[in-house]
């Protein structure tokens, strides 16, 4: 090899060295507890993300509450639960 080739990539090895390189960076993120994934999935649509609108309707006859979810951007309706009142 030729020796002024040779000198020309250390040259251009070492130009390369003169601030700090990042090589990796690692984002360590605390683990959220069972609790709060089972609030996200519930409060969020599944497909976009958006946080659900929810609307509570009472019969105080047959002492019950029905809940109904739905999401503002998707137009998906995602729950729709009966909840006795005892």
């Amino acid at each position: 090899m030729d020796r002024t080739k040779e000198n020309k990539d250390v040259q251009h090895l070492e130009g390369a060295q003169d601030g700090p390189q990042v090589i990796a960076e690692i984002r360590i993120v605390p683990p959220r507890n069972r609790h709060e994934e089972i609030l996200e999935e519930y409060n969020h649509c599944a497909l976009c993300g958006t946080e659900l609108l929810f609307t509570h309707v009472t019969n105080f006859v047959y002492m019950s509450v029905d809940e109904e979810a739905h999401c503002p951007s998707c137009s998906v309706r995602t729950i729709k639960q009966e909840h006795k009142l005892h």
